[in-house]
C-alpha cells in the first residue's frame, strides 16, 4: 500500500537545501510561504520568522545538529 511519508521536518530540510539566499528572498515576503506535498496535498505554512530560522540553519548547518 502506498502512503505519504511527508512531515514538517522533511519539508524544512527541503527548504534548507535551497540555500540561505533563496530562503532569505522567501522570508522577505510579507505573507506566509506555503508548501504543498504533491502526493497527499497536505499544506505546510511557514511564517517569515520560520523562514529566517531555516535561513540561519542553512547558513550554518553544523548549528542545526
Amino acid at each position: 500500500a502506498f502512503r505519504c511519508s511527508c512531515h514538517r521536518k522533511r519539508v524544512e530540510r527541503a527548504l534548507i537545501s535551497l540555500g540561505p539566499e533563496e530562503i532569505g528572498r522567501m522570508a522577505a515576503q510579507p505573507e506566509k510561504t506555503e508548501l504543498t506535498c504533491e502526493f497527499c496535498q497536505r499544506r505546510y505554512p511557514f511564517t517569515p520568522e520560520d523562514l529566517k530560522r531555516l535561513q540561519a540553519e542553512s547558513a550554518n548547518p553544523a548549528a542545526s545538529k
